[in-house]
């Protein structure tokens, strides 16, 4: 019997915190408006990285000037 197929998923996670925030499959093309989007995220010094086991989405706030900061108890 054949393996399912796995289609990889390119991921990105922040390099502050280590939330994935964004998955885009690869069986698909990239608009030029996500291509633009995860240049600017490399350039930040996001990881980009690739699974076939798919991602779950976090929220990253390190950027978010609202968010509360974590204190530690």
């Amino acid at each position: 019997m054949e393996e399912p197929k796995k289609n990889p998923v390119l991921g990105m996670r922040c390099a502050k915190c280590g939330a994935v925030y964004m998955a885009q499959a690869l069986a698909y093309p990239i608009s030029p408006d996500v291509a633009e989007m995860i240049a600017e995220y490399v350039r930040k010094g996001d990881e980009p990285f690739i699974s076939y086991e798919g991602v779950r989405l976090g929220q990253c706030t390190c950027d978010d000037e609202t968010a509360e900061p974590e204190t530690e108890g």
